[in-house]
Parts: structure tokens; sequence; C-alpha cells
């Protein structure tokens, strides 16, 4: 994921780990979760991310108490992903279908736009006399 190369690594990395020790503990019948929620509106960043996104960012952003319920249900029931929405499992679909290069080029190309319209909404800093000292 361009522009958050090392969260997604991260993500990717617990979705690995999950699915590996779902078959080490297998022999002891226990199930590891791993959540794949996209937008999650838990702070002002985040919802400014989402909002910049547009229609995509709305049917791809989960409500929190609702993730929290289904999540724990998916857990019980001994799923070993979950994702929400249904956009998310479309994406997720596709996603195995494309080049994962093509795949970082069309999310690069939704973050870079999300960015340039969240900046392009955030309000300027006032000019002081340390801005003008420092910006020359």
């Amino acid at each position: 994921m361009p522009v958050k190369a090392v969260y997604a690594a991260s993500k990717r990395f617990i979705l690995d780990f999950t699915l590996a020790l779902n078959q080490e503990f297998s022999p002891m019948d226990a199930t590891f979760t791993a959540l794949c929620p996209a937008g999650i509106p838990t702070t002002k960043g985040a919802i400014q991310g989402i909002v910049a996104q547009g229609f995509w960012g709305k049917v791809t952003t989960s409500n929190v108490g609702d993730i929290v319920s289904t999540t724990i249900n998916k857990a019980i029931k001994g799923h070993s992903v979950y994702v929400p929405r249904f956009a998310n499992q479309v994406f997720k679909f596709f996603g195995t279908l494309l080049p994962p290069r093509s795949i970082a080029k069309l999310i690069g190309i939704r973050w870079k736009k999300a960015r340039k319209k969240n900046c392009d909404n955030t309000p300027k800093p006032k000019k002081t006399i340390a801005s003008d000292i420092f910006d020359a």
C-alpha cells in the first residue's frame, strides 16, 4: 500500500502470522482470528482520511461497535480471517486476481487523491514573526 507501506506490511505480517498459528494450534482446537477492517473512524486524522476518500472511504469504512461484535462472533465460530463490509470483500477478491504491482498502483492513485484532497481542506497556519524567520 503506497503511502502507508510500513503499516500495510505490518498488517500483512499479522494476517500471515494468524494463519500460521491456526495451523500450528489446530491439533489443540485453538483458533486465531485476523481482522481486516479497512477504514475505522477512531481518530480525527482517520476520519479526515476517510472523508477525503469520498465514496470509497464511505463504503469501505465500518462502525467500531459493529466490527467488535461481529469479529467476536466470527472468532467464536472459528473463522481465521474476517473482512467486514461487502465492498472490502470485493476488493479482497479482485486482489487475488490482479498482479500485486497493479494493486499497488491503484491503491497509490486512490491514496494520493485522498491525501491531496485532505491537504487542500486543511486550514493554513497563520503567519507569525517566527514563521517569517524560519521560512526565509
